[in-house]
């Protein structure tokens, strides 16, 4: 795979796990509405509960339009309560889906990345030595000429580059990634940016792949996993 290619791939699956951590994030904002408009109804269900109560107390137990009429509310708030728990455990599994997606567009949006930064890193590093290449060829004759072993040489070449600071190197490298971005020869120009940490996270939170089809097939561990009585091994 070349660089172009690898680049145009690394966009196409960056937008496929933008699109599916969008769709998380939207189902973890209905389940967190549903989970309010659960205790709010519970909370509403509970006073009318207690206004039936009174209501038929203070009429000394004789039903009454008021009573019959908190009645009816209670009932409709109760039945209400029932239906949105189940849309709650429908969205929570829905969730275990969107997880999945999300950690299966993570995984070839990682390898993807990977790939694309071996072949910058594989071209565009010998192009970076070729410019170092009069000095190397002093160093080189200066261990000839004065019969010192070249691993002298290169233990200090090591040395000095590990103590580079990392922040001004990076700088540098920027600055030369951004000089080349009309330069469609140079492979700098394909550079990724950093890979967001939302993708190892993906990964992690969702049911692995065993997990997820032993869920498909068996309604009671996708209700566990749903629920939290299974934990989601992630899919690394």
């Amino acid at each position: 795979m070349d660089i172009t290619q690898a680049s145009a791939e690394h966009q196409v699956c960056k937008a496929q796990f933008d699109t599916a951590m969008a769709k998380l994030s939207e189902q973890e904002s209905l389940i967190t509405n549903l989970e309010a408009t659960i205790e709010q109804t519970k909370g509403e269900l509970e006073s009318l509960d207690r206004d039936w109560q009174n209501s038929i107390l203070s009429a000394l137990g004789v039903k009454t339009e008021a009573s019959a009429k908190l009645s009816i509310q209670a009932g409709v708030a109760r039945e209400n309560l029932e239906r949105l728990r189940v849309l709650h455990d429908e969205a929570r599994i829905r969730l275990l889906e969107c997880r999945y997606n999300a950690a299966e567009a993570g995984c070839t949006y990682e390898s993807i990345d990977n790939k694309l930064r071996a072949e910058i890193f594989a071209k565009a590093l010998p192009e970076l030595i070729n410019e170092l290449t009069p000095a190397l060829l002093l160093i080189r004759g200066l261990c000839e000429l004065l019969g010192q072993p070249l691993y002298n040489a290169e233990k200090k070449i090591c040395e000095t580059l590990k103590a580079t600071d990392t922040a001004e190197s990076v700088g540098m490298i920027r600055g030369r990634i951004n000089d080349t971005e009309s330069d469609t020869s140079s492979p700098l120009r394909y550079c990724p940016e950093k890979l967001p940490d939302s993708v190892s996270r993906a990964i992690r939170n969702a049911p692995s792949p065993v997990q997820w089809s032993a869920a498909r097939q068996n309604p009671e561990k996708m209700r566990d996993l749903a629920e939290g009585r299974e934990l989601c091994r992630g899919w690394q």
